[in-house]
């Protein structure tokens, strides 16, 4: 069971054939195991991220790479996952040319902090305000900022006193501009 080329299609339908599972369960799962170690140059094992570039809010000592994981939470440096808010309209139909506030069940005092420090440096800010629980649920988080590319700058379920430091790292700025 391996992949990769043109042929790879053929070549799995092959597999599959002589490796069934109706037909013979352990040497199928022993084809699987081989194919498993093998997934990192496979579809499954690209996710590209960028959890170490300065710019987003990745985990500490985090790199950039194109091998990962694919999960729903909402992570720094990582694609956005789609979902559905609870007016049924999936996510991506809120983001576009601008960066996005997804505030999930957030008070909105804390998004106006958000609104004031974007425009103050003048990042384009679209806040998409939501208080159903199953996108807080399945981004784990109930602020997630989201980059125009679609991939998440920062992510928290804690409210910052001041977001100016968020929006600033997240365009460019080491520091956030002092008063």
């Amino acid at each position: 069971m391996r992949g990769g080329s043109p042929r790879s299609g053929l070549s799995d339908r092959r597999a599959e054939t002589r490796e069934s599972p109706a037909r013979d369960r352990a040497a199928f799962g022993r084809a699987w195991q081989q194919r498993q170690h093998g997934a990192r140059t496979e579809v499954g094992a690209f996710e590209p991220h960028y959890e170490g570039s300065p710019i987003v809010w990745g985990p500490p000592g985090s790199r950039c790479g194109a091998i990962g994981t694919h999960r729903f939470a909402a992570r720094a440096g990582h694609h956005l996952a789609p979902a559905l808010l609870s007016s049924g309209r999936n996510v991506y139909e809120h983001l576009g040319r601008d960066f996005t506030l997804l505030a999930l069940g957030v008070e909105p005092d804390d998004v106006s902090r958000f609104a004031t420090s974007a425009a103050r440096l003048r990042v384009p800010l679209t806040s998409v305000p939501d208080d159903g629980p199953a996108c807080r649920e399945r981004y784990e988080a109930r602020l997630v900022l989201v980059r125009p590319d679609q991939f998440v700058a920062w992510s928290s379920s804690d409210v910052p006193d001041d977001p100016l430091e968020i929006l600033a790292r997240s365009i460019g700025h080491q520091e956030a501009p002092s008063s």
